[in-house]
């Protein structure tokens, strides 16, 4: 199966039956008629190659294939909505969106303080997700949308808008002697 073959409302109707667990009230939620619901669902079924859902007491039952894929269809259909409702300038005050940011546990300690401070005074409605990548991803899942910024020490990433915020060093507190100072040697006679 491609993406090619599937149609956006087949999408949107999976996402309303799993959601309800009753195709009429799926289709009353998506202005269809009932018959167009199950018909939809029919074109779905046969191209997922699954029945997706099972008539149970008073409604439908996902499968677990069905299982697997609401939270992805679902998180698709909300960043397509979120894409295409977006104005062209960015209105922190009346902003509800979710911004991704890949960051180190350092990072966050360091930064998200006040960085949620400043956003609940600013875009009150902004939300932030943060989780780390690894390094060697960090690239990829900015170019492919999955985050929206990546803060830290991150000299793999190439040919992507940077700006520094701060140079900043680490120290290393140890217990124990100087590092510079070494052990007493012993010596003695064996008797």
């Amino acid at each position: 199966m491609h993406i090619k073959d599937i149609d956006l409302n087949l999408l949107r109707l999976f996402d309303a039956v799993y959601r309800t667990r009753n195709v009429s009230r799926a289709a009353e939620l998506l202005d269809l008629t009932q018959p167009a619901a199950s018909q939809g669902l029919t074109r779905l079924r046969l191209l997922i190659k699954d029945p997706l859902f099972v008539r149970a007491g008073g409604g439908v039952q996902p499968t677990p294939k069905a299982d697997r894929l609401a939270d992805a269809v679902r998180s698709a259909l909300a960043m397509l909505e979120q894409a295409l409702n977006e104005s062209a300038l960015f209105e922190p005050l009346q902003s509800r969106k979710v911004f991704r940011i890949h960051m180190s546990d350092i990072g966050e300690g360091r930064f998200l303080p006040d960085l949620m401070v400043a956003l609940r005074r600013l875009a009150p409605g902004v939300r932030l997700e943060t989780s780390p990548v690894a390094s060697s991803e960090i690239a990829q899942t900015l170019d492919s949308g999955r985050i929206d910024f990546a803060f830290g020490f991150l000299p793999t990433v190439k040919d992507t808008q940077r700006v520094e915020l701060l140079k900043d060093r680490y120290i290393v507190l140890l217990r124990g002697p100087p590092l510079h100072q070494t052990a007493p040697q012993r010596s003695g006679a064996a008797r």
